[in-house]
């Protein structure tokens, strides 16, 4: 990527309004639908401190408190929760603020690859972006990572620097970006430039995100007396510790949320054979690579290997990769992958037949082979896959369209469920 000096006021203004605009439609539709019938909850301060965001509530009100019988909210990091108390909102004031961090990070993004307003709408409409509109961390980690990505274009180093340290504070996901910026520094120069570049890593990458940890994990020692409580509580209570992948994947919440993480995990095996392949063309032409696309599909890499590695095996003893769309699709990462995929990739009708043989593969591991309606249910994800190839021709306007219908009403039904729960901690 050529590099980028400045970013352009009007292209930052239309897509800050556009996601804010969005955004409270999206609120009043969904009390609309509500006073009609249709819905079970609309937004309100109850509703939203639902799941983890009772978490991060009780951390804003009363600090970080450990347990060794069960899970507490030692189990979360540190900066949403920060922002929280400073500003002292309500459920619905902050959620209206994550909006607002959103929408700054996807003006960045907008900003650096310039996208028409239809496909601006379809990242908008992406069903995990309902985070953003609720009490949880992934907006804040959403823009300091959009902001990081902005730094490595436009070789801004204090950028870069500074927004490793805070994303350090805002999600323990920030590690995946850790070994994703090794491979970027790698593979953007010659193999002769290999000892220099690991330097510039360590000096320029490692030091600033194990700063922004090392000052979490002493904020938290602080407060409850305990070294790493974070990482105890993580794997003692919610078992995130490292194991062999047991097939077939579930999700422990249900069929609402099973295609999207298997979409998710799609997605990263994708973004792993684009990785492996610029690795093959760095080694044998030895050219220089796109950064931001390289840490990006190295970002999702990582990514997959954690879902595959260290998410719990719960009740039926598979592994629950549960949350694993939350964590790639929710990210600025995801937003370069899937830019490059929708709109700087051409396809032929062989790449649609091997992507469609690929896909039914990857449901395969989620059960697909049990019955023909379990195929014919993951199916659906393949169809939703071709649109958005689709999407990549100019002279095609209805694929995107649709694909941002298809993610629309998964947002809706996403936020539904959320919002539909209760508070996990008084």
């Amino acid at each position: 990527m050529p590099k980028v000096a400045t970013l352009d006021k009007k292209e930052l203004l239309h897509t800050f309004l556009l996601v804010m605009l969005y955004g409270i439609g999206f609120y009043c539709l969904q009390i609309v639908l509500y006073r009609i019938g249709m819905f079970s909850a609309y937004p309100t301060h109850d509703s939203l401190i639902s799941w983890d965001a009772g978490w991060y509530r009780d951390i804003a009100r009363r600090g970080y408190a450990y347990s060794n019988i069960g899970q507490s909210n030692s189990g979360f990091f540190y900066l949403f929760p920060a922002i929280w108390k400073l500003t002292g909102f309500n459920g619905v004031a902050i959620s209206l603020l994550n909006m607002a961090f959103f929408a700054a990070g996807l003006s960045i993004l907008a900003g650096m690859f310039k996208p028409d307003v239809q496909h601006k709408m379809m990242w908008v409409s992406m069903p995990a972006v309902m985070f953003a509109f609720v009490p949880y961390a992934e907006a804040v980690y959403f823009l300091l990572g959009a902001v990081c990505l902005y730094g490595i274009s436009a070789q801004r180093t204090w950028l870069i620097a500074a927004s490793l340290f805070l994303l350090s504070l805002t999600r323990a996901t920030a590690i995946f970006v850790v070994p994703a910026f090794l491979c970027m520094e790698v593979l953007s120069g010659s193999r002769k430039d290999i000892p220099r570049n690991i330097g510039r890593y360590l000096v320029l990458y490692i030091l600033p995100s194990a700063a922004g940890l090392a000052t979490f994990v002493l904020i938290q020692y602080q407060a409850t007396g305990v070294w790493f409580a974070y990482f105890i509580a993580q794997s003692t209570f919610w078992r995130r510790i490292y194991s062999t992948p047991i097939l077939p994947f579930y999700n422990g919440v249900g069929y609402h949320t099973i295609l999207l993480n298997a979409l998710a995990i799609f997605a990263c095996l994708t973004a792993f054979l684009m990785l492996i392949f610029r690795v093959t063309r760095w080694l044998t032409r030895g050219n220089h690579q796109d950064k931001v696309l390289i840490v990006s599909l190295a970002y999702l890499t990582t990514t997959l290997f954690s879902s595959l590695f260290y998410s719990p095996l719960w009740l039926n003893g598979a592994t629950d990769v549960i949350g694993t769309f939350r964590y790639t699709m929710m990210t600025p990462f995801f937003y370069v992958f899937l830019n490059h995929v929708t709109r700087n990739t051409t396809y032929k009708w062989q790449h649609y037949v091997m992507v469609f043989l690929f896909a039914t593969g990857v449901w395969m591991a989620f059960g697909a082979y049990v019955h023909l309606q379990e195929l014919l249910f993951f199916t659906f994800n393949t169809v939703l896959i071709l649109l958005f190839m689709a999407s990549s021709n100019t002279r095609l306007g209805w694929p995107t369209i649709a694909v941002t219908v298809i993610n629309f009403m998964f947002q809706m039904l996403l936020f539904q469920h959320f919002i539909g729960r209760t508070s996990l901690v008084d």
